[in-house]
């Protein structure tokens, strides 16, 4: 069974970050990553319950805990290290959806300051307009 499946996660922002549509057809870099949560935990700690995944398919590439008042930036730099075929596909996928190389060095740091904002326009009430 995929990971996404034993932690029963749950989509908080289809399509995140971009996919490259000109990739072959059947290539995973066509899809686009979307950013999910685990609303329970997984078996050994792959995934930690109320912790984000960012995945295409099935298992997630990066997953990674998110206080949006208090970010622990250490350890969402960490949770970013993988096999440089992701790294190139997250850089790429960065790139593609916005990432200001001139403000922000790295993608990751970039990435989580995006996190944030769209998980704070998320959690805030909308004004009703009248």
């Amino acid at each position: 069974m995929c990971l996404q499946c034993c932690v029963d996660a749950q989509v908080v922002v289809p399509s995140i970050l971009l996919g490259n549509n000109n990739a072959h057809e059947k290539s995973i870099d066509r899809l686009p990553w979307s950013l999910y949560v685990a609303t329970k935990d997984g078996f050994q700690d792959e995934w930690p319950k109320d912790w984000y995944g960012l995945l295409r398919i099935n298992d997630p590439d990066f997953v990674f805990p998110i206080n949006i008042d208090n970010p622990d930036w250490d350890a969402l730099h960490d949770a970013f290290y993988c096999l440089p075929r992701i790294g190139r596909d997250f850089y790429d996928a960065c790139v593609r959806t916005g990432w200001n190389q001139s403000k922000y060095i790295h993608p990751e740091t970039w990435f989580i300051h995006y996190v944030i904002l769209v998980l704070k326009d998320i959690k805030t009430p909308k004004e009703k307009k009248t």
